[in-house]
């Protein structure tokens, strides 16, 4: 796997987010305000996070597991993955081999590189993905990869 998808995180951020992070979850726990820590993060990052961001973080996520997600680039993940590697991230998410974060970004690269926005419904909910043409069994990831390829052929 490639190093830019087996780590994605930007680390230098992340060592900087991590205090914040924190900070920000325990005042939140505490009911007080925590406008200047997200000002500081929105910095770091160049983009806003607001306290709504919080709010779906806290009580699904670790302050450390929030800081890890904001230090991925979700914008910017590689476009050139071969079939080879799509089927090793498939594998990967399928068998979860990473934290929430790390799957949650291979599935974004899946997804990217796929054309298939609803990648992660034919992983983890194929009968969302397939309707009532599912049959209930479920699927290999080189079994899902050929699904995808095919429906990418045919658009």
């Amino acid at each position: 796997m490639r190093a830019e998808l087996r780590d994605p995180v930007d680390h230098d951020k992340l060592r900087h987010l991590l205090p914040l992070t924190r900070a920000v979850f325990q005042l939140h726990e505490n009911g007080r305000g925590y406008v200047a820590e997200l000002q500081q993060i929105s910095r770091l990052l160049g983009e806003d996070v607001d306290p709504i961001d919080v709010l779906g973080a806290f009580g699904s996520t670790s302050a450390d597991g929030f800081a890890k997600r904001l230090a991925i680039d979700w914008h910017t993940v590689p476009t050139d993955l071969s079939e080879p590697e799509l089927l090793e991230l498939l594998d990967a998410v399928w068998a979860c081999r990473g934290d929430e974060a790390l799957v949650d970004y291979w599935v974004r690269c899946l997804s990217v590189n796929t054309g298939d926005d609803r990648i992660s419904d034919l992983i983890f909910w194929p009968e969302a993905y397939f309707g009532a043409g599912y049959d209930g069994r479920e699927l290999s990831p080189a079994e899902m990869l050929e699904v995808v390829l095919r429906k990418r052929r045919s658009e």
